[in-house]
């Protein structure tokens, strides 16, 4: 089951942004489906405590995916600004 420890990091961005709004639906969630296994609520509880699982990897794998990607247009962005193609105009 995914806690609301393993999310800390990712909760605390400004609470305009989207993977912020999205981060705390997320943990509301988990912690409801959480205790609704501990109720009993679910026939299957050991189903459910594994799509929880299945479904926060999923949504990791993803989140470190798009910070790869976000680091690498960064360093492309940064890169692009350096150069300076040759110009007729600008030879004497």
């Amino acid at each position: 089951m995914c806690t609301d420890d393993s999310l800390d990091h990712v909760v605390a961005l400004p609470s305009s942004d989207g993977l912020a709004c999205f981060n705390r639906m997320y943990l509301d969630v988990t912690q409801q489906v959480n205790d609704w296994i501990g109720q009993g609520f679910f026939a299957n509880a050991g189903f459910m405590a594994h799509l929880d699982v299945v479904f926060a990897n999923i949504y990791f794998t993803v989140r470190r995916a798009r910070v790869r990607l976000d680091r690498s247009m960064s360093e492309a962005t940064s890169a692009s600004r350096r150069f300076r193609p040759w110009s007729p105009s600008t030879q004497t």
